[in-house]
């Protein structure tokens, strides 16, 4: 495995041979294969993401990442994911596009699946998955900072 982690106040990027491309937040780990396989491979994140497989020119490609108690994948799209090790709520936000997510459960909780639409944030909370729509620019403040 590779792992990519940023300092306190830095921010960086990552393209993925698939084209998927990844800006990291401040404080962030991303870990994923060497040999990474489009379609198959998962990254691990510890930390703030914006992905964008929007310009993906694989179209069979599907996007695998997993958090602490959550797994998503996704085929096109932009989406936001912040999952910092001492935080609480593990949240993923989708701006665009399809995204499939699955918990763990734990805390009583059931393992669950859902799909979110355009808008909607996903909240791991205590071991429940939990959909609300948010206000996008708020989510993405750290990035339009960072351009």
């Amino acid at each position: 495995y590779n792992t990519l982690r940023t300092a306190k106040g830095a921010r960086i990027g990552l393209e993925l041979p698939d084209g998927a491309r990844i800006l990291f937040n401040e404080m962030t780990s991303v870990k994923y294969p060497a040999n990474y396989v489009s379609g198959s491979s998962e990254i691990i994140i510890e930390g703030e993401v914006f992905v964008e497989l929007e310009d993906n020119k694989n179209v069979n490609t599907v996007f695998h990442a997993s958090l602490r108690n959550m797994k998503l994948s996704s085929a096109e799209g932009l989406f936001n994911i912040k999952a910092y090790p001492g935080d609480s709520v593990q949240q993923i936000t989708l701006i665009k596009g399809d995204m499939k997510i699955q918990s763990a459960g734990g805390n009583g909780q059931a393992p669950s699946e859902i799909l979110l639409q355009p808008g909607d944030q996903a909240q791991l909370v205590n071991g429940k998955l939990i959909v609300r729509q948010v206000d996008i620019q708020k989510v993405l403040e750290w990035k339009n900072k960072s351009e």
